[in-house]
């Protein structure tokens, strides 16, 4: 159903404030500092500290970077929807969570490896609260935002693993390894469906 646009305009800045006091009550909440930061700036050879432009430059080629290849791999979603006759919608639901995620994963993996048990956490949770925040508050504002079955079915589902992670953590039992597969469960039967729902 199409939601007024005044009404799609106050939920994204509704999410963009949530972000915003997350963001907020993180920093605020601070915490122990048992991590070693990064020996040395990338981009920055000498053996002193690095200057505040060196970090700035590098922390922008690197928002430069990540925005060239998401245009890259947005306008390759939509290649591979013409070519392949298949909705670019479920290309995105099916592949972009394993483009986009994959990343984030090892990076907690190596932290893990390396006993950074609170980057590892920091890294997966940050980046979840981020994606269901921004990016949908922009699809809201600027564009139709319109649901077919399997965008509904993609949220339900994950409604239903986050009620299911969030009953898990309010155990007190320590959380084994074997309850997480859940979450591949319910992409699975998505898989299934979507494949089910273009046959």
């Amino acid at each position: 159903m199409p939601l007024p646009y005044y009404l799609k305009v106050a939920l994204a800045v509704v999410l963009l404030v949530a972000y915003a006091l997350y963001i907020r009550q993180t920093i605020k909440a601070g915490g122990e500092k048992d991590e070693d930061p990064p020996e040395k700036l990338t981009l920055w050879l000498s053996s002193s500290e690095p200057p505040t432009w060196a970090v700035a430059a590098q922390v922008a080629g690197t928002v430069a970077v990540m925005g060239a290849g998401a245009h890259f791999f947005v306008s390759a979603v939509e290649h591979l929807s013409t070519s392949a006759g298949m909705p670019a919608d479920l290309i995105a639901l099916l592949h972009a969570p394993l483009a986009t995620e994959r990343r984030e994963k090892i990076n907690s993996v190596i932290w893990l490896k390396g006993n950074k048990d609170t980057l590892a956490l920091g890294n997966i949770s940050g980046a979840m609260v981020f994606q269901s925040s921004v990016p949908v508050a922009l699809g809201l504002a600027f564009t139709k935002w319109s649901f077919n079955f399997l965008s509904i079915l993609s949220v339900v589902l994950a409604l239903v693993g986050s009620a299911y992670l969030y009953l898990l953590l309010r155990k007190a039992d320590p959380i084994e390894g074997e309850y997480l597969l859940v979450g591949g469960a319910l992409y699975a039967a998505f898989v299934v469906v979507a494949i089910f729902s273009i046959l």
